[in-house]
């Protein structure tokens, strides 16, 4: 456990605050490299080119929604093009898919990918996935305001939804029996859409990058004891890859690149994705995403039901309906994935993206009880894979 808290303690204060795509992201892969080999991983380094925030994407939605809804009335062709695809364009980004994130600027990343191999034959691939990237804070994630950050999401989407709707109304021949509607609807979606890109900015402008103690320290030295753990009891069927993925914070753009990259590999293998793991209750993920939930892996949801009921149930079952995972672009894309995190007794992420996320907030045997479900999961792919093969 003193192991695992100093990898959050070098994470977090010692390299200090992890921008995506920053100097100190780099430093931080490089210290997560040095430790993969010192286990006995066999270690490679991945660079990509991925965006240094995800404010200016979703704030380029924002504004063709606001511009959009300024039009209506005057440009209802216009508005309605605008206002579509700043919809599509916006649900399409939530669920890890590029459009505008593709034209904002870029810097460069890397993934540290660790490979342990099995001590006889490759019979499955297992994935532990961490982001070790911190976030910039942000309004809305201010202590005041994280409690209701879904429904400001939910509020902020309904805008967009409303700026087509209301521009083929004003379209359509009997426009004119709900003109009075429309106007006051409209007044209201452009107030709405006021907010999130005055937010924006200021997160840009004003926000600082947090130490990232818990989002996601945690979770990289969660992995790290995985890693330490099946090093010293190597499975007999099953390679694990440890992956720590940079840009997470700024729209996936590590695991995007993983998956793009390894294509192949990936397809079969079952994906642990390791997020915000240092206070709570621990929960392994049945379902995930803003809008729609996208369920579990059927596979990775057996495992950690399994690694769950040997370990008492200390770890139980929740929907994550908050900002995606690096569980989310496997999901998306038709893999076997699972996300493992810890939450408070409101269902929030502790001290998320907020100055006070430092090590002093993680609790030690939060991460430890973490480690050893994951490595539990892979030791019951291991006998399932062992027991197909007697077959």
């Amino acid at each position: 456990m003193e192991d695992l808290m100093k990898h959050v303690k070098v994470l977090s204060e010692d390299i200090g605050p992890r921008g995506s795509a920053t100097p100190r992201e780099k430093e931080a892969a490089s210290y997560l490299a040095g430790i993969m080999r010192s286990a006995g991983l066999e270690v490679g380094l991945e660079e990509f080119k991925a965006p240094h925030t995800f404010s200016w994407t979703y704030l380029l939605y924002y504004l063709l929604g606001l511009c959009g809804a300024l039009l209506i009335g005057g440009s209802n062709g216009l508005a309605l093009f605008l206002g579509m695809f700043a919809l599509l364009g916006f649900i399409l980004e939530n669920y890890t898919v590029p459009v505008l994130s593709r034209v904002v600027p870029q810097g460069r990343s890397q993934n540290v990918i660790g490979k342990l191999h099995p001590s006889g034959s490759v019979l499955g691939r297992a994935v532990i996935v961490a982001h070790y990237d911190s976030s910039r804070s942000g309004p809305n994630f201010s202590p005041s305001a994280v409690r209701t950050f879904r429904q400001t999401f939910l509020l902020m989407t309904g805008a967009l939804v409303a700026v087509p709707v209301l521009a083929l109304v004003k379209m359509i021949p009997l426009a004119g029996l709900f003109g009075g509607w429309v106007a006051v609807v409209r007044v209201l979606v452009v107030v709405i859409l006021c907010f999130p890109v005055l937010s924006l900015v200021y997160r840009e402008t004003m926000g600082q990058y947090t130490p990232g103690a818990n989002d996601n320290a945690s979770g990289v030295s969660a992995m790290l004891g995985v890693a330490e753990e099946l090093a010293h009891h190597r499975p007999r069927g099953v390679e694990v890859w440890f992956v720590a993925t940079g840009c997470e914070e700024s729209g996936s753009g590590g695991m995007l690149d993983l998956l793009k990259r390894h294509k192949s590999e990936l397809r079969g293998a079952v994906i642990v994705n390791l997020d915000n793991l240092g206070k709570g209750a621990l929960k392994y993920i049945t379902g995930e995403g803003m809008l729609f939930s996208l369920p579990a892996g059927a596979r990775a949801l057996q495992l950690a039901e399994a690694a769950a009921r040997e370990m008492g149930d200390r770890v139980s079952p929740h929907c994550y309906r908050l900002m995606s995972t690096d569980a989310l672009p496997a999901l998306v894309r038709g893999l076997d994935a699972v996300s493992v995190m810890a939450f408070d007794d409101r269902g929030l992420l502790p001290n998320w993206h907020w100055y006070t996320d430092i090590p002093a907030h993680v609790d030690g045997e939060n991460l430890k009880t973490a480690a050893g479900f994951v490595a539990g999961m892979v030791a019951a792919l291991d006998e399932n894979l062992a027991g197909a093969n007697k077959k």
